[in-house]
């Protein structure tokens, strides 16, 4: 479902004539130019981006958890505190999947809009 959509979400961000009308209409147009197979074109830098910057993000992300959310002994984390933790954690996964996976998001979208 995610490279389909990918595709034709890239193809109307660089429609500067405006040929198409809707994301159907651009849908469409690809599998009469190209068939079905049209639309899962860029599928292996799609997936790449996924599997290899989810996998990063889940793991830093359980990392930056665990080393920030160890409480001192005898002393139990507020509520404040677990969810500060979290969502710098988050942020931090989230810096270190764009980090490494923008250069193939960048050839997945090349690559989608030709």
């Amino acid at each position: 479902v995610l490279t389909p959509v990918e595709l034709v979400k890239c193809r109307m961000q660089v429609d500067a004539k405006q040929m198409y009308r809707s994301a159907w209409d651009c849908c469409r147009d690809v599998v009469k130019r190209d068939g079905l197979r049209g639309l899962m074109r860029g599928f292996a830098a799609t997936e790449a981006r996924e599997i290899l910057g989810n996998g990063l993000f889940f793991w830093s992300y359980a990392l930056v958890k665990d080393q920030l959310g160890q409480a001192q002994e005898g002393v139990t984390p507020t509520w404040l505190h677990r969810v500060g933790v979290s969502i710098l954690a988050g942020g931090l996964a989230g810096m270190m999947f764009w980090t490494v996976v923008l250069p193939i998001d960048v050839a997945k979208t090349n690559i989608k809009s030709a």
